[in-house]
């Protein structure tokens, strides 16, 4: 290692704005064939770049998050709020990116799931983490005010938007 990249490393390690989820997704591009217990393979850059930009949405909403490699090049993106966590498996399907989602609600393996569309659009999947991110600020404003709602706040992702907005209620 060159003095140059030492110093970029220490300053990259004392920075506040990096985010160690993102370092991660980065990583599952490196793994080595056979990463887990001789299976596995490692990400394709396009499926860490798709990862990367579901992460980027549901940190602008201030969701707490992690990702987790699959075996077969998928990558998972998580984002969690209390005892429910949003899951987004980034995967190839035919040399496409589609996406996977899946809401829980539990700890553990104590857990049920509520929705689970398969291979929704990016589209999709964006107007899925503002659902989740507009659970996040519902809750916490009805319980720090204690107002007493009928109806969940209705959003639109976007007025350009074409693809089919999926809920997750």
């Amino acid at each position: 290692m060159t003095e140059s990249t030492s110093h970029i490393v220490q300053n990259r390690d004392t920075d506040p704005f990096t985010d160690p989820i993102r370092d991660k997704i980065l990583s599952f591009e490196h793994l080595d064939e056979g990463w887990q217990f001789g299976e596995g393979v490692p990400a394709p850059a396009a499926m860490v770049q798709s990862s990367l930009k579901v992460l980027n949405a549901g940190r602008t909403l201030g969701l707490r998050a992690d990702a987790f490699p699959g075996p077969e090049g998928e990558i998972a993106v998580v984002f969690y709020q209390g005892k429910r966590c949003l899951e987004i498996l980034v995967r190839l399907d035919e040399e496409h990116t589609v996406f996977d989602v899946s809401l829980e609600e539990g700890i553990g393996l104590d857990y049920d799931e509520i929705k689970s569309p398969e291979g929704v659009s990016f589209h999709q999947v964006i107007g899925l983490i503002a659902d989740f991110g507009l659970w996040k600020l519902h809750a916490s404003y009805t319980q720090t005010i204690g107002i007493p709602t009928s109806k969940d706040i209705e959003v639109f992702v976007s007025a350009t938007t074409t693809a089919p907005y999926l809920s997750l209620t």
